[in-house]
């Protein structure tokens, strides 16, 4: 491993750290009477996802595939992501 590569590596590694406790300060002991549960559900969801899409193009090498492997896999993040958005809004009555 290069010395570029490592501290790409390292950044990457810290911004997965700062976004896993921005999304636990979000989901933990806040008073929902102040946010709407649909907005913070939003957020830390959209976050879990931004995780999900670093380690995978940056850590399993997806970031290097043809367009037409990394196509699919930016699909299902962005998919998947407003499924459970959705289902979670619609369970609570936000839509």
């Amino acid at each position: 491993m290069s010395c570029r590569t490592s501290i790409i590596a390292l950044a990457i590694w810290l911004l997965l750290m700062g976004i896993t406790i921005i999304s636990w300060w979000l989901g933990h002991g806040h008073d929902f009477a102040k946010f709407a549960p649909v907005s913070l559900t939003t957020a830390i969801l959209a976050l879990t996802f931004f995780k999900i899409r670093l380690v995978i193009i940056h850590f399993m090498e997806i970031g290097h595939a043809p367009a037409a492997l990394r196509a699919p896999f930016e699909l299902w993040c962005v998919t998947v992501c407003g499924m459970l958005i959705y289902a979670f809004a619609r369970i609570t009555g936000s839509v």
